[in-house]
C-alpha cells in the first residue's frame, strides 16, 4: 500500500512562492517545490493538488494558483506575446480606468480568449512586422511601452474593438515621446490607419509630426 503523502507542507510552500511566480506554474516548478520523490509520487500529489482545489489546470503543462497575476497568466500561455493597449495604459497613467479582470496581450498567434475563473485573457494577432516596442519584465512578462500599447489599442479600436477608455479625448497623450511615436509609425503601411492616428492628435496641443 503506497503511502498518502501529506499536501499540507507544499500547499504551503506554493504560497510562499505564489508572489514571486504571479501564482503561475509549470509541470517543472511543481515537481520541483514537491520535493524529493520518485516522478510517480510526484504525479500523484499534482493530481491531489487539482483534486483539492489548491491549483487548477489552465493549459498543459500550466497551472495557477487562486488569484494569479493575469499578465504573468497570459505569458505564460503565450511566451511569444506581449501585454498592451489599455491595460499597460492604465497601469502608466496614461488613461484613468482600469480594465477589470481583462488581460490583452498581442501576439502573432490567431486571435483567442482564454477564460479563467480570474478573468479573462484576450490574445490579439498581429504581423509579425509589428512586434516591437516591448522590454522583458518580471515573471516572462513582456510589456508594450506606452507608444506601442497606445498604437496596438488604436489599431483594435480602428477594426472595431472597444476598450475601457474612448481614444477620443481619453487618453493623456501628452505623457507620450512624440518622437518615438512617429518612429513607429513609420513601421505602419497602412495609409488609413496612420491618418487615423494623426486625428486623434489633432484635438490636443501636441502633433504628432511636431
Amino acid at each position: 500500500m503506497k503511502k498518502r503523502i501529506s499536501i499540507i507542507p507544499i500547499t504551503e510552500k506554493l504560497r510562499g512562492y505564489d508572489s514571486e511566480m504571479g501564482g503561475v506554474y509549470t509541470t517543472a516548478d511543481l515537481y520541483n517545490l514537491i520535493g524529493e520523490l520518485d516522478l510517480e509520487a510526484k504525479r500523484r500529489t499534482l493530481r491531489r493538488l487539482l483534486r483539492e482545489g489548491v491549483l487548477s489546470r489552465v493549459a498543459r503543462g500550466t497551472y495557477m494558483s487562486k488569484n494569479p497575476d493575469l499578465g504573468v497568466l497570459a505569458s505564460a500561455l503565450i511566451p511569444q506575446g506581449y501585454i498592451s493597449a489599455d491595460n499597460i495604459l492604465a497601469k502608466n497613467g496614461l488613461i484613468g480606468t482600469v480594465p477589470a479582470k481583462r488581460m490583452i496581450i498581442v501576439s502573432p498567434k490567431r486571435k483567442r480568449v482564454y477564460s479563467t475563473p480570474y478573468g479573462e485573457i484576450w490574445n490579439l494577432q498581429i504581423q509579425k512586422n509589428l512586434m516591437f516596442g516591448f522590454t522583458e519584465a518580471r515573471g516572462g512578462m513582456k510589456l508594450a511601452d506606452n507608444e506601442k500599447a497606445f498604437l496596438d489599442l488604436l489599431y483594435y479600436f480602428q477594426k472595431g474593438m472597444r476598450f475601457v477608455v474612448d481614444p477620443y479625448g481619453g487618453i493623456d497623450v501628452w505623457k507620450l515621446n512624440s518622437k518615438k511615436l512617429k518612429k513607429y509609425l513609420k513601421k505602419y503601411k497602412n495609409p488609413k490607419f496612420v491618418k487615423f492616428v494623426e486625428n486623434i492628435f489633432d484635438g490636443t496641443d501636441r502633433k504628432i509630426n511636431g
